[in-house]
């Protein structure tokens, strides 16, 4: 019978307790991920400025109802067509000056529109 066997099992507890390793946790308040999320989503907002009503306002009805915007990357805006045709089209409204259009009427620094199916 050992030292550990005479200890009450109230001291037993105590000294597991006492020789637990602590884990260090995480005490960021909530509030500093939140603003870091809404500085983030300020810079998108800035980043995408007016593109959608660019497109909208740009775009002729037949084609619209059929593409969709993926996004804005490294200044290049990326257009989703739904098939072939649509894509077609697209290319021949955008060649056509559709593109420069598009890239006057947007706020945010667009330098090419690039088309996918």
């Amino acid at each position: 019978m050992g030292a550990w066997d005479r200890l009450s099992p109230q001291e037993q507890l105590h000294r597991l307790r006492e020789a637990r390793p602590r884990t260090q946790r995480d005490t960021t308040p909530l509030s500093s991920a939140f603003d870091a999320e809404a500085r983030s989503l300020r810079r998108m907002e800035r980043r995408l400025a007016g593109v959608g009503d660019a497109w909208l306002g740009n775009c002729p009805p037949a084609l619209l109802d059929k593409t969709s915007i993926l996004g804005v990357q490294r200044r290049i805006l990326t257009i989703r067509a739904s098939d072939a045709s649509t894509r077609y089209q697209l290319d021949r409204w955008l060649r056509s000056g559709g593109e420069r259009a598009v890239i006057s009427a947007c706020v945010a620094p667009i330098q090419k529109i690039r088309v996918v199916a």
